[in-house]
């Protein structure tokens, strides 16, 4: 199951043309593995992403997994099926890592499958399907508590065996009152201890209900550990990274300071703890997972040491509010209803189901695993403690603490623990903690597997002539004697604390559900819904039936189960829990719709469109049309048509570029850098923006209030500075999209004492000026009004005259139909300062184009001046994908040569003569403004710019030796197991 069904929910789609790649995916992580992947299958490394944000790290920005095992594929097989095999595998990882981890305490095989499932296929495995880096680095979670958890079984020994000694698996023992659990040696009749699976069992564990591990050496497990980190620190994911820190050092201080000993007199203080056990034992198991995860950071070194080199340049570290975004992104402690009732404020919008409404992203809150693993926590909690105790509590016990501690980090700054993580270096730089969910997702689903095997693996069994505990562990049938005559079997009573608590999370679904049906605009408006938003409550009646019934079925089984025989035992369990996924998947997984797939998109698009020099960039913050701009080729699905661009989408940059153009959000920049002159040494020379960023219509008859001019562009990003005032000139002001113009009142930002000194124009949609006839029909203060004789064509207005330069964005215009729009839009006037002007429209988008930039290669005298020609001149020659281009120069004195590249440390130029036999050494890159130049000499000559990641080669060293390691570890034991062969054959 585990291996089919993602094959079934993402392969088959693919397979239809339909592949599952939307969201982050589809603008951010496809283009960017698929850029590495080119640049692998070209041999050589994913350093340098030259196609966004003018040129930036790609192997350092982490986002890309450029060197992750999976991402290989990119560099062999087309890019969709690549992209589909990354998927599958990352559920693969998870699904197989859980049942593994689950068959290490012996637990039953179909209790191992529903919580493997319900851990792959819901919570954040499946909310967080549009961002892959994180699942499959939360796919390895399981993997590194494997690895653990064993590396506990072996250095501590006598930890196994204080369960006692447990019977005879192969034999089957007839079991009395005095044996049964809740007594002193309770510890090898628990179930999940010792408990015999039929005539043809299969022996069970004498680990205390743990199985002993394949190979005994320690050293195997820690390479095991090993790997799973440096596959997590391989995936880029700096929230994986953390999560994976905090599953590895919780499970590791458990097992270091639970005490060693009888179970029923756990949990015991550290002190106590200490004295009771072997302080050697505890040191080899300390230092096995200590240099397991050391070993296992070396292993993705290659990835992190030139992401921790890059890091402290970005916006992330050095941005002013990188506190509030550590907290900005914390769990609200009401959205906790959401694992209860995960479609509560509306879901994945599948069969007319309301998309999700509330003000945070769906994705970022989805952690519903199923009913059944809150039933587990609490039923299994209640177990855990007084006389009910069970004596493998401390099993279970562990995952209560994670869960718990995982909760307390998702909630982050609405706890007092979330001041104290703000201060701890590298989790500060840390945003979204709702992420840290995942944590709970993973230990609620162990705890389902433990719960689940007590109902699937326990036995009918009969009462015997004394009274024992009340319990729900059950008595074997005594079998041992051929002649035995079947005894009909009983149940004694199921504690009565453990179903009370193992009720409550199913009504609590149940009253919440029921709330939602009668009262859903008060519980929308209580979980912070929009008021406008609120009445789409109703419509969500049908998921609320849905969570009703599975809630109530879920009560059901948990007070009846002991009642019912083995057989459908298993059926409700496992029925119960497929269709609790099936109605999560179909209200709540919106990263399973599937859509167009990744391209390839037409380049000759992008090239009609977007030209084929300098760059380009898109203004629309509020991405209104995202689907259009897909196929275009937006920043990052540029990387796929090839087109260059001044943005990017991602989460790191550098922070000196992102100041100056604020690209840092999807299809944003500030209006001031057009403006600034920033955009001129970009080589930007494309600009698609809406007509809603331009104008904005007038809803009443007020007059809007003329803004005054500001002499500087500072004091906010989207700030932008008035014309520069002065006597006669002409400003052009553009509506984005063609409207029959009757009338403009000219709003001006000062006083001007005559009438009519503005005259003006219109552009029409073909590009033309022209001037309509027109009169003066009203002044008044600081505005007046010109009406034409006839409704104009017009894509724009030209004002001048004496007064132009005084003419503010409270000016207006009037359509033929009486529609009224002001020129108050966040470009309008930075568009006209940067001297930009109309190209024409393609889709809903307007079209701008300039020819005032530098180019992408030039000479100037000093590290402030403007190009000079008169210097010299300097064209590209040859340029590779992987960044390095070779230029030819030719100067007639010292000057400094700049290319239009972001600057990144890890540049270098090499200058190379005409004749010459060597080229000089190479010369570090030197930062001018945003981009990167070089000092060269007077004469002919070429100069060679390559980039090589600062930290990558003791990155690439240390990955090396550790995966040495690896191979020749595993070499080892199978050395090993054929050696064992060997003997056992003689």
């Amino acid at each position: 199951m585990l291996g089919v069904l993602p094959l079934a929910v993402i392969g088959l789609p693919a397979l239809v043309g339909h592949p599952i790649v939307n969201g982050d995916n589809q603008i951010q992580n496809l283009p960017l593995r698929a850029l590495s992947g080119a640049l692998l299958s070209q041999g050589h490394l994913p350093l340098w992403d030259q196609y966004i944000w003018s040129g930036t790290p790609l192997l350092a920005g982490l986002n890309a997994g450029a060197l992750y095992p999976s991402t290989l594929l990119f560099a062999v097989v087309p890019v969709t099926a690549a992209w589909t095999l990354n998927l599958v595998i990352a559920y693969w990882v998870a699904g197989a890592g859980l049942y593994l981890l689950l068959g290490l305490h012996g637990l039953d095989r179909r209790a191992r499958l529903l919580a493997a499932a319900s851990f792959a296929f819901a919570g954040t495995m499946m909310g967080q399907i549009v961002h892959i880096e994180l699942i499959q680095a939360t796919g390895w979670l399981p993997w590194i508590a494997l690895a653990l958890e064993q590396l506990s079984i072996i250095c501590l020994p006598s930890r196994a065996a204080s369960s006692e000694s447990n019977p005879d698996p192969n034999q089957v023992v007839a079991t009395t009152s005095s044996e049964m659990p809740g007594h002193a040696d309770g510890a090898a009749n628990d179930p999940l201890l010792a408990h015999n699976r039929g005539a043809s069992t299969r022996p069970r564990s004498t680990l205390g209900g743990q199985l002993a591990p394949t190979d005994k050496s320690p050293l195997a497990w820690a390479g095991l550990l090993a790997f799973s980190v440096g596959m997590v620190f391989l995936t880029g994911s700096t929230r994986g990274m953390a999560d994976a820190m905090v599953v590895g050092g919780f499970i590791t201080l458990w097992e270091l300071i639970r005490p060693i000993g009888s179970a029923k007199k756990w949990p015991l203080t550290l002190k106590a703890s200490l004295k009771r056990s072997r302080h050697n034992a505890r040191l080899k198991l300390a230092a096995y997972a200590i240099g397991g995860a050391i070993w296992g950071v070396a292993l993705g070194a290659v990835q992190i040491l030139p992401g921790v080199a890059f890091s402290p340049t970005t916006q992330r570290v050095q941005s002013a509010v990188s506190k509030f975004h550590f907290g900005a992104g914390s769990l609200d402690p009401k959205m906790l209803l959401l694992m209860l009732v995960p479609d509560l404020l509306g879901g994945a919008g599948f069969l007319h189901q309301p998309s999700f409404f509330g003000t945070y992203n769906l994705a970022e809150l989805t952690s519903y695993v199923g009913i059944l693993p809150l039933v587990a926590f609490f039923a299994l909690l209640a177990r855990s403690f007084g006389n009910s105790r069970s004596a493998n509590a401390s099993r279970w016990l562990k995952w209560h603490g994670l869960a718990v501690l995982g909760l307390l980090l998702a909630l982050g700054t609405f706890t007092p623990l979330g001041s104290l993580l703000r201060d701890i270096p590298f989790y500060d730089e840390l945003r979204l903690q709702s992420r840290n969910i995942a944590i709970v997702d993973f230990a609620l689903t162990v705890l389902l597997g433990f719960w689940a095997d007590r109902i699937l693996a326990a036995k009918l069994k009969i009462r015997t002539g004394q009274r024992g505990p009340a319990d729900c562990d059950e008595i074997d049938t005594p079998t041992s004697s051929p002649d035995a005559i079947p005894v009909e079997p009983r149940l004694r009573p199921y504690p009565f604390l453990e179903r009370v608590a193992g009720s409550f999370p199913p009504l609590a679904v149940a009253a919440t559900a029921l709330a939602a049906l009668l009262l859903p605009r008060h519980i929308e408006a209580w979980m912070g819904a929009p008021a406008s938003a609120t009445y789409l409550g109703r419509y969500l009646a049908p998921s609320f039936v849905a969570d009703l019934i599975v809630a109530l079925a879920a009560t059901a089984l948990v007070w009846t189960w002991p009642k019912m025989d083995r057989k459908r035992r298993r059926v409700a369990l496992s029925s119960l829990v497929m269709v609790d996924l099936l109605v999560f998947i179909a209200t709540c997984a919106g990263g399973l719709s599937v859509s167009q797939g990744p391209g390839p998109y037409p380049q000759h698009q992008a090239v009609a469109v977007l030209g084929t020099n300098g760059r380009f960039a898109i203004y629309d913050p509020a991405v209104y049309h995202l689907s259009e701009l897909a196929a275009l080729g937006q920043p990052d699905l540029n990387t796929l048509t090839k087109r260059s661009s001044v943005q990017g989408y991602g989460a790191l940059l550098s922070a000196r570029y992102d100041r100056a153009t604020g690209t840092h959000l999807n299809l944003d920049m500030n209006p001031c850098a057009l403006e600034s002159g920033a955009m001129e040494a970009l080589d930007l020379k494309v600009l698609l923006t809406l007509p809603a960023y331009l104008i904005e219509p007038v809803t009443s008859n007020a007059i809007p209030t003329p803004q005054p001019a500001s002499p500087t562009c500072g004091g906010g990003p989207k700030q932008v500075r008035a014309p520069t005032l002065g006597s006669v000139g002409s400003h052009d002001w553009y509506f984005g999209q063609n409207f029959k113009v009757s009338s403009v009142s000219i709003a001006f930002t000062g006083r001007t004492s005559t009438p009519g000194s503005v005259k003006v124009a219109v552009l029409t949609p073909y590009g033309q000026r022209l001037v309509p006839a027109q009169r003066l029909v009203a002044t008044g203060g600081n505005r007046e009004t010109v009406q034409f004789l006839h409704p104009t064509d017009a894509i724009g207005l030209i004002t001048s005259g004496p007064g132009s330069a005084l003419v503010g964005q409270a000016t207006t215009f009037t359509t033929a139909s009486g529609a009224r729009y002001a020129l108050d839009g966040p470009l309008e006037l930075a568009l006209h300062a940067a001297g930009w002007s109309f190209a024409g429209t393609w889709d809903a988008f307007t079209v701008f184009k300039t020819s005032s930039t530098y180019g992408n290669v030039w000479l100037q005298s000093s590290m402030h001046s403007a190009p000079s020609k008169s210097l010299g001149a300097a064209r590209e020659i040859r340029s590779a994908p992987w960044g390095t281009t070779t230029y030819q120069v030719s100067s007639n004195e010292r000057a400094l040569l700049v290319r239009s590249e972001a600057y990144g440390s890890g540049w270098s130029a090499t200058i190379a003569t005409p004749g010459a036999t060597r080229s000089s050494k190479p010369i570090p890159a030197i930062r001018v403004g945003l981009v990167q130049g070089v000092w060269v000499p007077p004469g002919r000559y070429t100069v060679t710019f390559a980039y090589h990641a600062p930290g990558l080669d003791p990155g690439l060293a240390a990955t090396l030796a550790s995966l040495l390691a690896l191979v020749a570890l595993g070499l080892g034991a199978m050395a090993r197991a054929l050696w064992r062969i060997h003997l056992y054959s003689r």
